[in-house]
């Protein structure tokens, strides 16, 4: 509520809420107008709908923010500003030391970037009037707003998950980096973070490592002996074309699957199968690994890409016992 009394002064109405009693009580020292409660109480308790609402640091505690927000517009007259901020992704070099732990709260259920939290004030029928990756935002209420026709399907956003996905593991290894050079505390990496990305160490040892240069590590172990399977698998990474950060890592066990040539070869008709013009980097995984060391190797990589998986089938066992997100699903 620190906001609050700063308007007040300035001879504005104000009114909040909370359900924090003590939080509450260092409000009404100030002699702020504040209730315990959500704000459907505060709009019985104040009898009227206000012009603009502040959300500081609320949206990530929601369960469902479609619905808490539909609450809130309904607070709002039309025409009103709903001003937001949350701590946004793309901050954390700058804000948390690049640390995602430091990021991380048990009390938040959501977290965003600028692109989602768009997607998310629009999905209800705000309009949006400006938004930045701190994450601040204003939105406001159109004069034909109505709570029937607000409420769309939130759909998936695969291109900013890819993109969240790349800068998470990104700053990981940087602070990694940070860390082996004897930079350990969080006010070196910080100043590290916003200084621009350290050098790597030049005998650097990560867990598992892969012989790519791309951050963004998506693995898969395809049916090699079928070039439609292997032309699923390509068309689901789609996502991940003309993308340098991002690599297409293919387990093969020669014990189970056809010769290396042969499964090289039908990639290479599946591929011609696309008529694509981007490029995609392949890392062919061709070694004999024991089952206990398959967690070892989820610690290397990003996300797992299983299509049509098969209970009981070696390669299904093998994404699950990677521990990492599994990708699922059939091309459209």
């Amino acid at each position: 509520g620190g906001a609050l009394l700063p308007l007040k002064e300035a001879g504005k109405v104000v009114a909040g809420c909370d359900h924090n009693e003590e939080f509450l009580q260092i409000g009404r020292s100030k002699g702020l107008d504040v209730i315990k409660g959500g704000v459907s109480e505060l709009v019985a308790h104040t009898g009227r709908r206000a012009d603009v609402i502040l959300l500081s640091h609320v949206v990530e505690h929601y369960r469902d923010p479609q619905k808490n927000l539909l609450e809130v517009i309904e607070a709002l007259e039309p025409g009103g500003i709903i001003l937001a901020e949350t701590p946004g992704i793309f901050s954390i070099p700058s804000q948390y030391g690049g640390n995602l732990l430091l990021f991380l709260q048990n009390a938040h259920n959501f977290y965003f970037c600028e692109s989602t939290m768009r997607q998310l004030f629009e999905s209800v029928g705000l309009e949006i009037v400006e938004a930045d990756e701190r994450i601040f935002l204003g939105a406001r209420r159109p004069e034909s707003w109505t709570p029937k026709s607000a409420r769309s399907k939130m759909e998936k956003n695969a291109p900013a998950a890819l993109e969240v996905l790349s800068f998470l593991a990104r700053i990981e290894k940087e602070l990694l980096v940070s860390a082996a050079e004897g930079k350990k505390t969080k006010t070196d990496i910080k100043a590290d973070a916003q200084a621009g990305p350290p050098k790597a160490a030049e005998n650097e040892v990560l867990p598992w490592p892969l012989h790519t240069e791309a951050m963004l590590r998506v693995i898969a172990w395809p049916e090699y002996s079928s070039v439609e399977g292997l032309e699923k698998v390509l068309r689901v990474a789609e996502p991940l074309y003309g993308r340098p950060e991002f690599c297409l890592c293919l387990r093969h066990d020669p014990d189970v699957d056809i010769p290396m040539d042969e499964a090289r070869a039908n990639l290479q008709q599946a591929f011609e199968r696309l008529d694509k013009t981007v490029d995609l980097n392949v890392l062919f995984i061709d070694d004999k690994m024991d089952k206990k060391d398959w967690p070892r190797l989820g610690k290397s990589v990003t996300a797992a890409l299983h299509i049509s998986p098969i209970p009981g089938d070696v390669r299904t066992e093998f994404i699950n016992r990677l521990g990492v997100e599994v990708i699922t699903g059939e091309p459209e």
